[in-house]
């Protein structure tokens, strides 16, 4: 990453380690409706409590439409309230329920192993989070 990329980077962490909210950040989670989980376990930290973030970057990188539902595989980035860059790689399915007529959605969050990011990426990721200060504020 070049030097004024990551300046730019660091000044905006900062500012969102002080305005916006950093919720747990679920590993697996389970609910009813899309997108909506109600119930599952968030990831830890050793000995430090719950991991909790804010997704700052979305990739898709597959999506499979069936009769039942949905698959979809994406990598995810979140910001921490530590004001570290997690990247995650993320499989979501959604199905709908013909007996409750309800669509179940859950998710699986894996660490990536490579927490590499290019500069396209962290420009985006800077983007993203200038966006979400103008509306929290």
């Amino acid at each position: 990453m070049n030097n004024q990329l990551s300046m730019k980077l660091a000044e905006t962490v900062k500012e969102a380690k002080k305005s916006l909210l950093f919720p747990p950040i679920y590993e697996d989670a389970y609910g009813e409706g899309d997108e909506c989980y109600d119930e599952g376990t968030f990831f830890q930290r050793q000995g430090k409590g719950l991991l909790c973030g804010k997704m700052v970057f979305y990739s898709g990188e597959f999506y499979d439409l069936t009769i039942d539902g949905d698959v979809d595989l994406c990598m995810e980035v979140f910001l921490t309230d530590e004001g570290e860059l997690v990247k995650f790689y993320t499989i979501r399915e959604s199905r709908y329920c013909q007996v409750c007529q309800e669509t179940h959605s859950r998710l699986h969050r894996m660490v990536a192993k490579d927490q590499y990011l290019d500069d396209d990426e962290i420009d985006a990721i800077i983007n993203n989070i200038s966006v979400d200060l103008k509306t929290a504020g």
